[in-house]
């Protein structure tokens, strides 16, 4: 079925060039993906055979807001108290709420979210924020995966873990699946639920998410790395009173992303 999803990719209207990026065209879709979304987060652990056990839901907003000028984004996240994420700075809201501040960024730094070993690329209603290069040993690999339709936006962040310097694979540790709707408000209490199961994916990667909007995803089990590494990595859902589905394809070849994908 994963080849199934891939296949679909090919035929999506958008393919996006790592090499042919501008810098004015790409911030215009950035600030396409912000805004305040209030969404469901479900966290899940991933064992040694890529069983996702889940952990902790919960409601939180995403708030990456322009500045008036439209030449900065100021990116807050809000949480609740026993799920905030841990060494990072957090000032409780009237709402119960706890935000934290993820920085600024403008032109100079909106492809780098992660700092400068990390890469951005944005297409129509989607982006992709990955590491820069997946280098040999390197211990920890984190992988966000965004795609927006209608309003709604559909949010996928994992983590591959490898144990040696001289690692060729890393392994999948974890996966947050995020469903989200832009909001006026900032609260978070109207989010649709996200699936509580175990999930095991076919032997190429697909998991089944599940919900009202057949949200699935392809995450390798067994993450290459290196300089000749090849993988691909994406997530697919159905948009209300839409007959086709969206999503976005990460496409990695030598080491590095060379195109994203996505039904734009």
């Amino acid at each position: 079925m994963a080849q199934a999803l891939l296949q679909a990719s090919r035929q999506w209207r958008h393919h996006i060039r790592r090499e042919q990026l501008c810098v004015k065209e790409q911030w215009q879709q950035y600030l396409g993906l912000c805004g305040i979304w209030q969404g469901t987060w479900q966290r899940f652990a991933a064992d040694a055979d890529g069983k996702l056990t889940p952990k902790d839901q919960f409601c939180a907003v995403c708030a990456p807001v322009p500045a008036d000028d439209g030449e900065s984004v100021h990116h807050t996240n809000r949480y609740p108290e026993a799920s905030r994420p841990p060494g990072r700075e957090a000032h409780l809201r009237e709402d119960g709420l706890f935000e934290v501040d993820f920085g600024r960024f403008d032109k100079a730094s909106f492809q780098f979210p992660f700092g400068p070993h990390s890469v951005a690329v944005y297409g129509p209603g989607c982006a992709v924020m990955a590491p820069a290069v997946l280098r040999t040993g390197q211990g920890v690999v984190a992988l966000e995966l965004i795609s927006v339709a209608r309003s709604r936006r559909q949010r996928l962040v994992a983590l591959w873990r490898s144990h040696e310097e001289s690692a060729s694979v890393a392994a999948l540790d974890s996966v947050t699946a995020i469903s989200e709707a832009l909001s006026e408000s900032g609260t978070s209490q109207t989010a649709e639920q996200a699936t509580g199961q175990e999930l095991n994916s076919d032997e190429e990667g697909l998991y089944q998410f599940g919900g009202e909007r057949g949200f699935q995803a392809i995450l390798p089990r067994r993450l290459p790395l290196g300089p000749a590494a090849k993988a691909d990595v994406g997530l697919s859902w159905q948009p209300a009173e839409q007959d086709a589905r969206a999503g976005v394809v990460a496409v990695f070849s030598n080491g590095e992303i060379s195109e994203i994908r996505t039904s734009g």
